[in-house]
């Protein structure tokens, strides 16, 4: 330790320099050991949720839990995604980095295809919630919610092809989504998460060589941060946060006054319409009345003939 510190007189400034529990430099967080297990949680929480939407995706009873487990499956990976920033110690592999670009582009365009499905299968359901009705007269005693789930019921149950369920978005999602589960799947099936991870373990040093051609670390505060100080970066996080949520307060509550107060003055406009309308039509009923009435009056009265 001794020999460290005078090797590297900059470090002494820096206790992370001389422990694996956390790298931190320049006013930065590099890596902090605890992140470590609550990632390798996510990432076996991932591969589990992943597995749950398969399994309900096939098993017909276990078909409603389906899109709980595929939006459990995204917030893992995100919170994965994201500790993995703290664990940084030297870098990524190249081939690890490319799985990566294909795990984050099959979770793109499969989330945009299920999405382009769902819409268009809404479309197919509404236009045969309309055939129902205008086809079958017993509809009419039914309840929108009733034609809207029988409708639902003859398009999913409608017969397809193996070609029409392997070429459609729905198709693409489940190979782009099973794509994207099998890059983690595969990362944490050769992983030993109790002797892979050897703590925080490297400490950023500068391309810049010292006057004496030696290496320079980073020091631990970087002098051109701009908030440096202590709660400095806390106060200014607070402040952006604070503010954030309060402008948008702000904003919420404007345009839900302004949009609440469109919609009366639209409703109202409406009702005046209609009421105009009524009352139009009242009036052409009792013209009509009045004109019938003139006509009957008007004719002559004839005495009724009587025959001797």
């Amino acid at each position: 330790l001794p020999d460290l510190m005078e090797m590297y007189p900059n470090a002494t400034g820096n206790p992370s320099f001389f422990t694996s529990h956390e790298t931190l430099a320049y006013s930065r967080i590099i890596c902090l050991e605890w992140m470590y297990p609550v990632h390798i949680l996510l990432s076996y929480g991932l591969v589990v949720t992943g597995i749950g939407a398969f399994v309900t995706r096939v098993v017909d009873s276990w078909k409603p839990y389906h899109m709980a487990f595929g939006r459990a499956f995204m917030i893992c990976m995100y919170w994965a995604m994201g500790s993995s920033i703290l664990i940084h110690n030297s870098g990524m592999p190249r081939s690890i980095l490319f799985f990566f670009i294909v795990m984050l582009a099959a979770l793109s365009v499969g989330w945009v295809a299920i999405r382009v499905h769902a819409a268009r299968l809404q479309a197919t359901i509404q236009a045969k919630a309309d055939s129902i009705w205008n086809e079958s007269k017993d509809s009419r005693n039914a309840s929108p919610s009733e034609i809207m789930k029988q409708a639902a019921q003859e398009v999913l149950k409608a017969p397809r092809t193996w070609k029409q369920r392997l070429f459609s978005l729905k198709g693409v999602h489940g190979y782009l989504m099973a794509l994207a589960w099998y890059q983690m799947a595969g990362r944490t099936g050769v992983t030993n998460p109790f002797s892979s991870w050897t703590g925080c373990h490297s400490y950023p040093a500068s391309k810049t060589l010292g006057p004496n051609g030696e290496l320079r670390l980073l020091p631990a505060v970087d002098p051109n941060f701009s908030f440096n100080g202590e709660g400095a970066e806390l106060r200014f996080s607070v402040g952006v946060l604070v503010g954030a949520i309060s402008l948008l307060a702000v904003v919420g509550f404007v345009y839900s006054y302004i949009a609440a107060k469109r919609s009366f003055e639209a409703a109202a406009a409406a009702a005046h319409t209609e009421e105009k309308s009524i009352v139009k039509n009242l009036e052409l009923a009792q013209v009509i009345n009045i004109q019938e009435t003139s006509t009957v009056e008007d004719q002559p009265i004839t005495a009724p003939s009587s025959s001797v």
